[in-house]
């Protein structure tokens, strides 16, 4: 799962990385980005758009903000929106939680990094969800689940392969992941 993530950079940090993208966009840097918060994301028109992270679904109290890359063809709150509405959501690193303790998880050697997303829209507003696949042996230790990532290449790829390669481009992407985790505060005790 992915609830929770960081963007500390900037627009010409994103248009090095990703020279596709044909807008001028001001990102807002943010030290944490929450559900239901306007992110920034990379649309299949080459477009910086903010959007809405999680949809908003009927059946549940709680906004879906994940996709599962091995049943995304599956769902049919995704199986639609994954065909015609894939997106890119630029990052600088993701965090998880294990034992209370917080891990910050970042790409190596990368200042920014895109996850897999998919788009739908609710009253012709933008939302996104992040695509999710089983961890990778360096984040399996804090959490069974990471986002899909992307290289810049495969980034332009994904928002354009057919839908079965887009699917495939999910389960196979691997970054070499840099884990930082905040030091556990310690009780004192008086006696």
């Amino acid at each position: 799962m992915c609830g929770r993530y960081q963007l500390i950079v900037d627009a010409n940090q994103i248009q090095a990385h990703y020279s596709f993208i044909d807008n001028e966009f001001l990102i807002e840097p943010r030290e944490e980005v929450y559900p239901s918060q306007k992110c920034p994301i990379i649309t299949t028109e080459h477009t910086l758009i903010k959007a809405n992270w999680g949809f908003d679904v009927d059946y549940s109290k709680k906004l879906i903000i994940n996709a599962r890359a091995e049943t995304i063809l599956e769902k049919d709150l995704f199986a639609n929106n994954f065909e015609f509405h894939r997106c890119l959501i630029p990052a600088s690193a993701f965090f998880e939680w294990k034992d209370k303790i917080k891990h910050r998880i970042e790409v190596s050697d990368r200042d920014v990094f895109v996850m897999a997303g998919v788009m739908n829209f609710t009253e012709g507003k933008p939302n996104f969800v992040v695509v999710t696949k089983a961890a990778n042996q360096e984040m399996a230790s804090i959490h069974d689940r990471m986002p899909v990532i992307f290289s810049d290449q495969e980034a332009y790829d994904y928002l354009h392969a057919s839908r079965v390669m887009a699917r495939k481009m999910l389960l196979s992407s691997d970054p070499s992941l840099s884990i930082h985790s905040e030091a556990r505060a310690q009780m004192l005790t008086l006696f």
